[in-house]
């Protein structure tokens, strides 16, 4: 298989596909004999990530292709920040449903959401398992919660890689927002992972998704270049990924 390839097992699994990752390290017109050979090997699904957009002429004999994110990488130099007393680590043994609506909120700008061949259903249930395992310490090194009256209206992840903390998913209430909580919860995200030894912020957002790179500028964050990310599909997949079709 290709050096820029990589065969995505937890994905493949999840949709009871074969998918995987290929990076561009040329114009994806010039390798048609690639989409030939992971045609062959039985990619129904390419998640394709490259600095360039595709030429406006590409096509493929062998894949459909669709663009379902430009994505903004982030990055912020941390400080420590007060902490809002309503914030806290999320202690439950399990996600509970307030915790689980707000995940699949934070994915709502997200390709999984973007693409047509993914079922509501399966992007709803792909973001219930990302909290879930995220909750129980496999997908994230804390979950924090902004609390009114016990009532979870925003959460964040945290992931911490030595130096680096990641937060992949952020989310609030929409009946909350415009209230300083966003804020709230990144300022707490920051002292967090300021507090464990770490120097720098990195996340990303959607270019579609002005709200969320207006507040991560007034938080004081750098933007990266935008990475184009397509979805190619097999030709001749016929099937909606609907959870009971699989």
């Amino acid at each position: 298989m290709v050096n820029n390839f990589e065969f995505l097992s937890w994905d493949s699994n999840f949709f009871g596909i074969q998918v995987g990752k290929l990076t561009a390290d040329k114009p994806l017109g010039d390798q048609e004999d690639l989409l030939k050979e992971l045609f062959s090997k039985k990619i129904d699904l390419i998640y394709y990530y490259s600095q360039e957009p595709l030429s406006e002429d590409f096509s493929s004999k062998f894949y459909e292709y669709l663009l379902v994110d430009l994505k903004i990488p982030v990055k912020k130099t941390l400080t420590r920040k007060k902490v809002n007393p309503k914030i806290s680590v999320y202690s439950e043994e399990k996600a509970n449903e307030e915790l689980v609506q707000l995940a699949q909120l934070a994915g709502s700008h997200t390709r999984f959401k973007v693409d047509p061949r993914i079922s509501e259903e399966k992007f709803n249930e792909l973001f219930k398992v990302w909290i879930e395992k995220s909750v129980s310490g496999e997908m994230a090194s804390k979950v924090l919660v902004y609390k009114e009256e016990e009532k979870i209206i925003g959460f964040a992840t945290i992931s911490i890689d030595g130096n680096i903390g990641y937060a992949p998913l952020l989310a609030v209430n929409r009946k909350f927002e415009g209230l300083g909580v966003s804020f709230a919860i990144m300022d707490a995200v920051e002292s967090e992972m300021y507090d464990h030894g770490c120097e720098f912020l990195v996340s990303s957002t959607q270019e579609v998704n002005r709200k969320a790179l207006k507040i991560y500028e007034r938080w004081g964050c750098e933007f990266g270049k935008g990475i184009y990310v397509y979805h190619f599909w097999k030709k001749d997949f016929k099937k909606v990924l609907y959870e009971d079709k699989l």
